[in-house]
């Protein structure tokens, strides 16, 4: 599974090397500028459950390192049994109050594994998906949200 999941970097990252391998090699980093700067964590060696997880957070100029809530979260979610669509509540950051899980658009589906990104939501939009509007809800997100990347400053 870890040469699938190194091919996928690979193909979006090419020669770039990552940021840093987080959380004892759990979770792969990578400092991002486009679209907008940001960090993209990736789990590593989830795969056996049929994903990955990724998630896409806004990097200002003085951050050294992703938050650790990001990670935490990411390590907490790693080994349930999730799909797209998933919804979750999460602590509050900003005015946002909960996660949906969508597939990564920069990765691939594989055969047997998928890239699951983590989309944040208000609360409004919480409501909005749970009553079975997550699609919807997810592609209306993207269209002000650059690749799902987690702001709570903006948001």
């Amino acid at each position: 599974m870890h040469g699938k999941i190194e091919a996928a970097l690979e193909k979006v990252y090419g020669e770039a090397q990552p940021w840093g391998d987080l959380a004892g090699g759990a979770i792969r980093g990578y400092a991002v500028d486009l679209p907008l700067p940001h960090w993209h964590l990736i789990t590593i060696g989830t795969g056996r459950q049929g994903y990955e997880l990724s998630l896409r957070v806004a990097r200002g100029p003085a951050d050294a390192a992703p938050p650790d809530w990001c990670i935490a979260l990411l390590l907490d979610r790693r080994e349930q049994p999730l799909a797209p669509g998933h919804l979750t509540r999460m602590n509050p950051r900003g005015s946002l109050t909960a996660l949906a899980l969508t597939v990564d658009p920069e990765f691939d589906v594989l055969d047997t594994l998928t890239f699951l990104q983590v989309a944040a939501l208000t609360e409004a939009e919480y409501e909005q998906a749970r009553t079975g509007h997550v699609v919807p809800t997810l592609w209306r997100i993207g269209q002000d949200v650059p690749l799902h990347i987690i702001d709570p400053a903006q948001r």
